[in-house]
């Protein structure tokens, strides 16, 4: 039931990553690539996100993949990047940016149906477009120049 660190024990892991990104924690014959998880009674178990991701907001460690699951559940959502930037209060205010699929939302759209499985703490105030939806050379969403996109002011805040 406690949250922490995933290590993996397997003859076929991998020494290294091909381009040198990534950073590989080894104890002795297992492996961590920085998932955080947890097991249940019954010994499955269940990711909760990767450590570099970690948001800590109000006290609260919080991983995006969590909020971002939820949102990408939405059916004119196709993807969504969530992140934390600095908030003297909070450490960390959260801010979610989506990738319409059709149609348009309102953040306080996108809030309420956060707030379906979500907690309050958990639920990002401030929702944005980014002009282009950035992906990595093998597909997936690419985090870094998404924040960036925000940082820069590129977004389109939804209100």
């Amino acid at each position: 039931g406690d949250t922490g660190r995933i290590f993996v024990s397997s003859p076929f892991l991998f020494t290294d990553y091909a381009m040198g990104c990534g950073e590989l924690e080894r104890c002795e014959t297992e492996l961590c690539i920085g998932d955080i998880g947890y097991l249940d009674r019954d010994g499955f178990l269940y990711l909760q996100g990767r450590e570099n991701r970690m948001i800590v907001t109000s006290g609260k460690n919080v991983f995006p993949e969590q909020i971002e699951r939820v949102l990408n559940s939405h059916p004119h959502v196709s993807a969504s990047a969530v992140f934390g930037i600095p908030d003297r209060r909070r450490g960390e205010r959260l801010v979610a940016l989506v990738h319409l699929e059709t149609g348009s939302l309102s953040a306080s759209e996108l809030m309420r149906y956060a707030r379906r499985d979500l907690s309050l703490p958990f639920v990002p105030r401030i929702y944005a477009k980014s002009p282009e939806w950035r992906w990595t050379a093998s597909g997936k969403t690419d985090f870094a120049s998404l924040k960036a996109d925000w940082l820069s002011g590129a977004c389109e805040v939804l209100e």
